[in-house]
């Protein structure tokens, strides 16, 4: 087969075929194959976990140009197939762009969209590499893994939970494809059917964009100038408090993590390599005497300061978008344009466009249908008391309390339920799982395989280097954030327990195989408990041993203490390992500094526990 796909080494793909060419692929991919990685083939297979890590760490830190041109293309075009049907298929034409009916369109077509798997998480950057889109077979098919709210449901679909799916399909079809202005009758009963699948699967939920759209959808079943009132709510809510969830240590870290992805800052970088990334880092190249050669790849006070104004922004918008709309809407076409310029990971390209429209919609002024010019506190108040007591009850309790508990206390709700998306502060996780296991992992209902690097091949199969090492290549990602830098130490102490050699296991990082098994993920580590890890241990048959799941706890907005911890997935209350260590210290480090003897002396178990 390879040598069917030389040709993707020529030219005008990227130049010359050769495994060490420095001009070939190893910092500059072409329009089809990603840049090369580190060190391949036995070089590779000789390495510990800690020096493949740090070598794609090394590797990934400030490069501007890692991904093909062909992502982005696709992306780009994504967007605007997205616009197109909105504005020719889907779209009211009989009214104005922003009246009242075709808000409700714009939100029945996003929920539609997202819950079929075409808009966040969908694609290269959503770590689709087969099937770009394949949320909606995981909640179609029964027995595959869910996340009930309600306590002792187990998580996998039932038969009636994939009806129910096809049920919220049809109906949002239905609406869309109402003839007149939709109506109660249209909007209801996909309301209706989204809450009752829910309790029993949270994953369908958060697939609709439930925390956004959902919340919107449901105050269209009331008199459209409460709705009105309600929407606006919802938008400067969610604005508001994923500002808020930023404000901390970690959102610069974000800042760095995403715009070295951005190819309007690549393209520019190239005129004068490195002018651009190195302002991204302390000290990236060791050229500072303080640090003796060092590097410092944490990120530059240039970064932070831009981090603190992105933050400011989006506290912003909310208020500024309820009382002074001609400041407001453009800003938010500023922000939401920023994040759709970085191309960001996780594919979050269209709800930003959704933003953007809502924006215009619902402040943008005497331009828009609803001829708003700002509320004054009187008249927000006013606004805010004429509720019916239904709906006022239902936004204060999704838009107030909600958030606030679970930014104080973000272990204990659903991270885009608290309004935490992209800030930095993830529950994340890895499945740590024995090679001789992996059949058994196989045997969770999929449409794309559990393991990225065999479905990165089918896509990426001119360049086998890059797609056999694409879990490391996630994990020296991640262990730039200070979170997740225990990670390393954590695995070689479970190599050195369970006399593993390096080649001998594999990791796989939560966003690529919750998104595999669970149909979608965006950051939610709230998937990963004990319904989760019982379910998915009857499904594959596993004993003691095959597979393991390390889970790093976010942090509250108050407590910014590290909180890490490994189990047996067969074993989910018995913690391997369990740390704890403040963020700052985790800071000061290096992505790949924290040693064993670090990681032993953040533990908060007994030296007998371990």
């Amino acid at each position: 087969m390879q040598a069917g796909l030389d040709f993707l080494h020529g030219p005008f793909f990227g130049g010359n075929k050769g495994d060490h060419d420095p001009k070939d692929r190893r910092r500059h991919p072409n329009f089809l194959l990603p840049a090369e990685p580190p060190v391949w083939g036995k070089a590779h297979a000789r390495m510990s976990f800690r020096e493949r890590i740090k070598a794609w760490n090394d590797s990934i830190v400030g490069d501007l140009n890692a991904f093909p041109y062909i992502v982005f293309v696709y992306y780009t075009f994504k967007v605007f197939v997205y616009c197109y049907l909105f504005e020719y298929k889907i779209r009211n034409q009989d009214v104005g762009l922003f009246d009242e009916d075709n808000i409700k369109r714009a939100l029945l077509y996003n929920i539609v969209q997202d819950v079929l798997g075409l808009n966040s998480t969908g694609g290269p950057l959503g770590f689709r590499m087969k099937a770009f889109f394949v949320t909606w077979y995981n909640l179609l098919v029964p027995g595959s893994i869910t996340c009930p709210l309600v306590p002792g449901v187990p998580a996998k679909r039932k038969l009636w939970q994939s009806v129910g799916y096809v049920l919220f399909i049809a109906s949002l079809v239905r609406a869309l494809r109402a003839p007149g202005l939709l109506t109660l009758t249209d909007i209801g009963p996909v309301v209706g059917i989204l809450a009752v699948l829910t309790p029993f699967d949270l994953i369908t939920f958060e697939a609709t964009r439930g925390e956004h759209s959902g919340y919107m959808l449901l105050c269209c079943l009331f008199p459209w100038t409460h709705a009105l009132h309600g929407l606006r709510c919802c938008q400067a809510c969610l604005w508001f408090f994923a500002g808020t969830a930023k404000i901390g240590p970690w959102m610069k870290f974000v800042m760095a993590f995403m715009m070295p992805n951005s190819k309007l800052l690549a393209a520019m970088d190239q005129l004068a390599p490195g002018a651009i990334s190195d302002l991204l880092y302390k000290d990236r190249h060791g050229k500072d005497d303080k640090s003796g050669g060092r590097p410092d790849v944490n990120p530059s006070r240039l970064l932070e300061l831009l981090a603190h104004a992105g933050v400011a922004a989006e506290v912003s918008l909310g208020p500024l978008c309820f009382f002074l709309p001609q400041l407001g809407v453009p800003l938010s076409f500023v922000f939401h344009g920023f994040i759709l310029s970085m191309t960001p990971f996780a594919s979050v390209m269209e709800w930003n466009v959704f933003c953007i429209y809502l924006s215009f919609a619902l402040f943008g002024g005497a331009g828009a249908s609803t001829g708003f010019t700002g509320y004054s506190i009187a008249s927000l108040a006013d606004a805010l008391a004429s509720l019916p007591l239904l709906l006022g009850c239902f936004l204060a309790f999704v838009l107030l309390f909600v958030p606030v508990y679970g930014q104080l206390y973000p272990k204990r709700v659903p991270f885009l339920v608290a309004f935490r998306p992209y800030a930095g502060n993830w529950r994340f996780s890895w499945h740590i799982v024995s090679n001789a296991a992996k059949d058994k992992v196989r045997k969770l209902k999929t449409l794309e395989g559990p393991f990225i690097a065999e479905n990165a091949e089918l896509l990426w199969a001119g360049n086998p280097h890059f797609c056999t090492q694409f879990e490391d290549y996630l994990s020296g990602n991640m262990v730039f954030f200070p979170h997740f830098r225990p990670l390393i130490p954590m695995v070689e102490k479970l190599e050195k327990r369970m006399k593993w050699q390096p080649g001998e296991y594999t990791t796989l990082f939560q966003e690529v195989f919750l998104n595999a098994i669970c149909g979608w993920t965006l950051g939610t580590g709230y998937y990963v408990n004990e319904a989760y890890m019982k379910a998915v241990t009857e499904t594959c048959g596993f004993v003691k041993g095959e597979m393991f799941v390390a889970v790093f706890e976010p942090m509250g907005l108050l407590d910014h203490t590290s909180e890490w911890h490994l189990v047996d997935i067969t074993e989910p209350g018995v913690k391997i390992f369990h740390g704890k260590m403040p963020y700052a210290e985790l800071e000061d480090m290096q992505p790949c500094d924290m040693t064993v003897q670090m990681f032993d002396k953040a533990s908060v178990l007994d030296k007998k526990e371990e």
